[in-house]
Parts: structure tokens; C-alpha cells; sequence
């Protein structure tokens, strides 16, 4: 009898395991059949790379009009790396290269930067920050612009890849970021989308947001030079720190309606795109990475 029960534990557990298998299949083949019929590809990940991967979808769908894509709201680069591998989208949108225990099964392919910028309200009367008046208004210490309207500092989570990045512009600024985390009372956006909302509608708001999702999006916000560098000219972009990264990744079964999407992208067109929407398209031999 023990002999017949743990052999019924056994076909069990196969049946689990194939059930997994089919459950797996249903998911995924519908983005690996490519035919004649309509396609839905769906992309999804970082907020700050919904509006430049839209942009493209269009333009692809013109060439192509038998497919659609379909751009989600934000998932953040985490959760779109998530939905990739789970087979729940075709392609993810990263701002951080994939971790070696995201690897399996998928690649990453390094698309290009586009400047992290500080950002206020439309109606605020300034156009330049130092970066000495980056630390005193994140630590506190400067409270209100020059015409008295009070400084509303934006916030992201202390993990997210913009508060990061922000981190290694210095050390003191590292520490001013870790005091602004700790006040509270502050707006804390939780995805790229709620950053650059509240810097449009909050009067005297203050944050950190991309060039590439200003442009894409077609985003009302001010966009503030640096240490006397501005971000938004062609000229000066590469001498401005910092820079956030995009990454595209696929799974390594990618469809082949997945594999020349990705094509486009990285075609003389697709890399005008993404050129308009603020981003420094990465060299050829960069992409895979």
C-alpha cells in the first residue's frame, strides 16, 4: 500500500508538471505563430518608455497594418522583464541592463540614453539650477523659488533606477537625496507617468523626469539647465550628466514577427525616432548587451 500511494504522489506530480507545460504553451504561442492573420504584439516596462515605444508601434503598424502594438501603461523595467518571461507581453522596455538572474531565456539589447532631467511647473520663473541648489533644495535648506512660490519637491522611491541614477551625480547629493527620502509630507510618485504628472499640474512642483518621455509624450513641464548645460540641445547632450539608459529585451524564442519589429527599431527609421524623441541611439555594434 505505501509503495502504491507514493507512486500515485509521483503521477501527480507529472501531471502537474505537464499541466504547467500546457499552461505555458497556451500563453506563448500565440506570439510565435506568424501568418496571414492579425498579430497583437504588446510591450510593456519602464514609464518613462511608453511614449517613444508608441511613437514606433505607429509607425511600424504603417508599414505593417496585419499587426498591432500595443503599448501597456507602466509596469516598471522589474515588472516588464516579469511579463516577458512569463509570456504575458512580447517585449519589455528596461532602464537598467538585465541581472544575471533575470538572464534565462532572454536577451537584452541596449537601444541608447536619453538625459535624466530636473523639471518644474510650466509657470515657474527659472531656467537654471547649480548643482549646489540641487542639494540645498532636496535637503531642505532652500525652500522657495525666487518669486516666493514654495518649492514642492517631487520624490521617487529610494529603489527606483531615477533616484539611483540621481545618486551618483555626487556624494553630497547622495546625502541630500537620503535626507529628502526621510522628510515626510513630500509627493512621493511611484511610476515615471506620476512623476510627470505632478510636475504639469502642481504649481512650484520640482523633480526629476527624462527628455525622451517630454518629447514623446508631448509633456508640459519646464525643463532646467544644469550647472549652465542645457539637456534639451543636440549640442550639449553629450556633455550632460546624467543619462538614463533603454534597453529592449526579448525573449530568446522571440516570433518572428517580434525579431523584425525589433528590425524596424534599430533601422535608419526607427533610430530617427527615437533621435526625435531625445534619446542618443546607441552605435550598432552596442545594441546587443
Amino acid at each position: 500500500m505505501k509503495e502504491e500511494g507514493n507512486k500515485s504522489d509521483e503521477d501527480m506530480h507529472i501531471i502537474a508538471r505537464l499541466f504547467s507545460v500546457v499552461l505555458i504553451l497556451i500563453f506563448c504561442l500565440p506570439s510565435m505563430t506568424l501568418g496571414t492573420e492579425a498579430i497583437t504584439l504588446t510591450a510593456g516596462g519602464t514609464g518613462s518608455g511608453i511614449g517613444f515605444m508608441r511613437l514606433l508601434g505607429d509607425s511600424y503598424q504603417t508599414l505593417h497594418p496585419e499587426i498591432t502594438v500595443e503599448v501597456l501603461p507602466s509596469l516598471g523595467s522589474a515588472g516588464g522583464i516579469r511579463a516577458l518571461k512569463s509570456c504575458a507581453i512580447d517585449l519589455a522596455i528596461s532602464s537598467r541592463p538585465l541581472k544575471e538572474t533575470e538572464k534565462s531565456g532572454i536577451n537584452g539589447h541596449f537601444l541608447g540614453t536619453s538625459p535624466l532631467v530636473f523639471a518644474v511647473h510650466p509657470d515657474t520663473k527659472v531656467a537654471d539650477v547649480t548643482l549646489a541648489q540641487l542639494i540645498n533644495i532636496y535637503e531642505g535648506t532652500v525652500t522657495t523659488w525666487r518669486d516666493g512660490i514654495q518649492i514642492r519637491r517631487i520624490l521617487r522611491p529610494v529603489d527606483d533606477s531615477d533616484w539611483r541614477l540621481m545618486q551618483t551625480i555626487s556624494p553630497e547629493m547622495a546625502k541630500a537625496l537620503d535626507v529628502a527620502s526621510a522628510t515626510k509630507g513630500l509627493f512621493l510618485a511611484v511610476t515615471d507617468t506620476d512623476a510627470i504628472s505632478y510636475l504639469e499640474r502642481i504649481h512650484g512642483s520640482f523633480g526629476p523626469t527624462t527628455l525622451a518621455m517630454i518629447r514623446a509624450e508631448k509633456r508640459r513641464v519646464k525643463i532646467l539647465s544644469l550647472n549652465g548645460v542645457d539637456p534639451a540641445k543636440e549640442d550639449s547632450n553629450q556633455h550632460y550628466s546624467p543619462q538614463k539608459p533603454y534597453y529592449l529585451v526579448t525573449r530568446a524564442d522571440a516570433s518572428a514577427a517580434v525579431v523584425d519589429f525589433l528590425d524596424f527599431i534599430l533601422s535608419e527609421q526607427g533610430r530617427k525616432i527615437l533621435t526625435d524623441a531625445g534619446i542618443t541611439v546607441a552605435n550598432e555594434q552596442d545594441h546587443e548587451k
